[in-house]
């Protein structure tokens, strides 16, 4: 056997990579399965004024957080306070 580092997917690669992973998906979940990603962003509102936000995908079914945002009042302010992880 020999193993090479491939930069970029080419046709026989790809074409490769689906055929073996449809029947992963098939031994595994007894069913093909649509491993998308679609991205969402939840909107927090409070009194028409938006106050946080909360960016996730999901993909197979799974939810995977992105980050969010949340506004938070302090003495009769407003202030933002924001975060995110990367996986």
């Amino acid at each position: 056997m020999i193993v090479k580092i491939s930069k970029r997917a080419n046709k026989k690669l790809q074409e490769f990579n689906k055929r073996e992973w449809l029947k992963a998906d098939k031994e595994h979940y007894r069913q093909v399965l649509d491993w998308k990603k679609i991205p969402y962003t939840l909107v927090a509102y409070e009194r028409k004024e938006i106050v946080g936000t909360v960016g996730f995908y999901i993909e197979v079914g799974v939810s995977y957080v992105l980050g969010h945002s949340l506004l938070q009042k302090k003495n009769g302010v407003r202030e933002s306070e924001k975060n995110s992880w990367k996986r």
